[in-house]
C-alpha cells in the first residue's frame, strides 16, 4: 500500500543520491497509478511499478551526466541541464505483473505506447530499452526513443 496512491509512495520519488529531495509534482501519482491499475487489468494480475529514477537534486543529475560524458556512453544517464526529474516532474520507470508464480516486465514499448495513445498531445513520453519515462510537463507534449 502507498501513501500517495494504492500503489505509490512518496518515499519511491525520493533522489538516489540519498539527499531527501521527494517533491512530487500535482497529478503525477494519478497518472502513473493509472498506468499500474491498466497493466493490472489488462493482464489480470497484480502489478508493481519500480522507478529507476524519480527526483534528482541538482548535484545528481550533474553528476549523472559527467560520469555518462567521461565514460563515452556506458555509465550515468545522459540527463538534460533542465531535466522535469530536477522539479519532481518525472520518473523513469518498470512495470511488473505476477503471472505463473513470477515477476514478469511488461516491455517498456508497451508501457510507453498506452502513455502516447492516452496522452497524444499532452506530457513526455521516453521510450528506453529497459524502461520508460513519463513527466507531466505543461509546455507541450514530448517524445523520444526508439
Amino acid at each position: 500500500m502507498g501513501d500517495l496512491t494504492a500503489n505509490l509512495s512518496r518515499s519511491e520519488f525520493a533522489c538516489n543520491c540519498g539527499c531527501g529531495f521527494d517533491a512530487v509534482n500535482i497529478g503525477l501519482p494519478e497518472i502513473l497509478q493509472d498506468v499500474a491499475d491498466h497493466f493490472s487489468s489488462l493482464y489480470d494480475a497484480p502489478v508493481q511499478m519500480r522507478f529507476t529514477s524519480g527526483n534528482r537534486c541538482h548535484w545528481y543529475n550533474t553528476s549523472l551526466r559527467i560520469e555518462y560524458n567521461q565514460s563515452n556512453g556506458q555509465r550515468g544517464a545522459n540527463t538534460a541541464v533542465g531535466s522535469k526529474h530536477l522539479f519532481g516532474m518525472a520518473v523513469d520507470f518498470k512495470i511488473f505483473i505476477f503471472a505463473n508464480d513470477v515477476w514478469n516486465q511488461v516491455a517498456p514499448a508497451e508501457v510507453a505506447t498506452y502513455l502516447e495513445n492516452k496522452y497524444p498531445f499532452k506530457f513526455g513520453i521516453g521510450r528506453y530499452k529497459t524502461r520508460t519515462h513519463f513527466d507531466n510537463r505543461t509546455d507541450g507534449p514530448a517524445r523520444w526513443g526508439n
